[in-house]
């Protein structure tokens, strides 16, 4: 399941980063969507983090219960806290 109705700006795997310009992994799929644009979590979990970071500006990181960590960045607001899931 998708988290957000978007188009897709980065696949999973090898790229040319668009910061450095140098061929590196990318290990997530970026998804972009118009602001305000509601997203939910593509799985159950907690959420361990819900704030700002400075790579991603507000942000949001579940971890489900396979010790996977999904990461929702670029948000324009957050509706959790920390701890619930």
């Amino acid at each position: 399941m998708f988290p957000v109705q978007g188009w897709i700006t980065s696949r999973y795997g090898w790229r040319k980063d668009p910061f450095t310009g140098k061929r590196e992994f990318h290990p997530a799929i970026d998804i972009c969507a118009p602001w305000g644009t509601p997203v939910r979590a593509a799985a159950q979990g907690r959420v361990v983090y819900a704030g700002w970071k400075d790579a991603y500006g507000l942000m949001i990181r579940i971890r489900d219960g396979y010790g996977y960590y999904t990461v929702y960045g670029h948000l324009s607001k957050i509706l959790v806290k920390r701890g619930v899931g």
